[in-house]
Order: C-alpha cells, then sequence, then structure tokens
C-alpha cells in the first residue's frame, strides 16, 4: 500500500516519523497542503492526516470519486490517540490501516462500518 502523510504541527510531523518507521510511505511538506492532497489522492492508496478532521474532509471533498476509486484516508490527533478511518474503510483499507496505525501509537482506531 502506497500511503502518504500530511501534518501541519511539529508534533503532528514527529507523530508521522513514528508511524514512516512502522509504515513507509510519503511525508509531506505543510506548505500547499491543497495541492499536496489532490496530487497525492491521484497516485497513492491511503492518506494519513495528522490534523483537524474537518480540515481534511473540506480539501477531499471535491476529489471524492466513488467509493471503489477513492484512496483510503485516516486522520489522526497529534498525539496519536485516535486512528479515525475517514473514506474508502472497507475497499481502500482504512479501516484495517487505522486498526495498524493506532497499534504503532498505543491508540484507538475508530472504525464506524
Amino acid at each position: 500500500m502506497k500511503i502518504g502523510y500530511f501534518a501541519l504541527t511539529e508534533q503532528g510531523f514527529e507523530l508521522i516519523k513514528r508511524l514512516n518507521g512502522r509504515w513507509p510511505g510519503e511525508v509531506f511538506p505543510k506548505s500547499d497542503l491543497k495541492q499536496h492532497i489532490e496530487e497525492a489522492w491521484e497516485r497513492l492508496d491511503a492518506l494519513v492526516c495528522v490534523m483537524a478532521a474537518g480540515i481534511v474532509v473540506r480539501h477531499i471533498a471535491p476529489l471524492l470519486r466513488g467509493k471503489d476509486k477513492d484512496p483510503a484516508v485516516i486522520v489522526m490527533d497529534t498525539r496519536g490517540q485516535w486512528a479515525i478511518s475517514l473514506l474508502s474503510g472497507h475497499l481502500g483499507g482504512a479501516n484495517e490501516l487505522a486498526k495498524q496505525l493506532a497499534e504503532v501509537t498505543g491508540g484507538h482506531p475508530v472504525v464506524t462500518t
């Protein structure tokens, strides 16, 4: 699974370092977040966003095409306490990836499907 990691704070990037050590992926800079998400959307299997869910929803909403086409999207808080399977839970693998990421942080996966 090709993963892209996104964060907006120093604490978020520290968490990404831990996650990337176990589940390697591409780490995107915080600048031009919208542009980087759009680019990753087309070529990666999963986006892990360490930031507020509202920010993620606003950026991905125009990109949604269908549950069989969209990448998995997981949102995490900066402490790694919650790994939320936000999009493409079953088909995209977000449910399982949320569980795996929560294992790394000692947090809790949030899977609502």
